[in-house]
């Protein structure tokens, strides 16, 4: 089953040297839904940081997966409604991708 396209509160941009940390705040990502980032042929890494509590600790986890070429992003949620920050880690400058 698809989830839904997910867009963040909002937008934080850090520069370290030749890379840049976007942090991208979500109230709630549910399994399967999707971010489409922007940053095409960018993304180094990506990772999820709740900052819920999630109902046992089997479910604490939450994993991103993302397509290189699309800067697409797929949540993989142990359950729905998580809350967090996305921390999108690329190379060079993408500020013009996301003005």
């Amino acid at each position: 089953m698809a989830g839904t396209a997910r867009t963040p509160t909002r937008l934080i941009r850090e520069s370290a040297g030749s890379m840049e940390l976007w942090i991208a705040p979500f109230t709630a990502v549910d399994d399967l839904d999707t971010y489409a980032s922007g940053q095409t042929n960018r993304i180094v890494s990506a990772w999820f940081n709740p900052t819920d509590v999630p109902s046992g600790a089997e479910k604490q986890g939450v994993d991103v997966t993302y397509t290189y070429s699309t800067g697409a992003i797929v949540f993989n949620c142990g359950e729905d409604a998580r809350a967090g920050n996305l921390n999108i880690l690329t190379s060079g400058s993408g500020l013009k991708d996301w003005e």
